[in-house]
């Protein structure tokens, strides 16, 4: 284990703080446990199901639910893990705000951060799946009040990837 340890600085790789490594988390719409995800949501909603359900492996906790979602709802599931692209003359929203559509709440934030690859703000959240559409405007009410956010499919930064924006 020390051998490898010692080869990493060797192939370039470099040491990250948490705020940055955070970043490019959030960026590359990576769901972080407890944060992002915790014991009751389901693979489906994280969108980490490629990741996250093997569909050849033998019993495990909670298949029958998958399959049922994934069989009988055609993986339709009540919210999903979106990108949220807040207004760029705001700063990132506080996760736990709220997310509406009209007067109908539609969901939370649970992550934000300034995104310097995008010269912008960007959040994770989780909408219901009637507001998951990319391009779906939708208002954040915070500790900030209440600003404009638009849905974004994931990841934010990746190869051809555009983020919805307002103009």
């Amino acid at each position: 284990a020390q051998l490898f340890a010692d080869r990493i600085p060797a192939a370039g790789v470099r040491d990250v703080n948490h705020d940055t490594a955070d970043v490019v988390r959030i960026e590359g719409g990576v769901p972080i446990f407890h944060r992002d995800m915790d014991e009751d949501t389901i693979p489906l909603e994280a969108g980490i199901v490629d990741r996250a359900i093997s569909l050849t492996k033998g019993c495990y906790v909670g298949q029958e639910i998958i399959i049922r979602v994934l069989h009988r709802g055609h993986g339709r599931v009540a919210r999903r893990l979106v990108g949220l692209a807040p207004d760029p003359s705001d700063g990132p929203p506080t996760p736990g705000a709220r997310l509406h559509a009209g007067d109908r709440d539609s969901g939370v934030v649970t992550s934000a951060t300034f995104s310097p690859a995008l010269n912008r703000p960007i959040a994770l959240g989780y909408v219901h799946r009637d507001f998951a559409e990319p391009g779906t405007r939708l208002s954040v009410r915070g500790a900030e009040g209440e600003r404009a956010a638009t849905v974004s499919q994931l990841p934010f930064v990746g190869p051809e990837v555009t983020v919805a924006t307002d103009s």
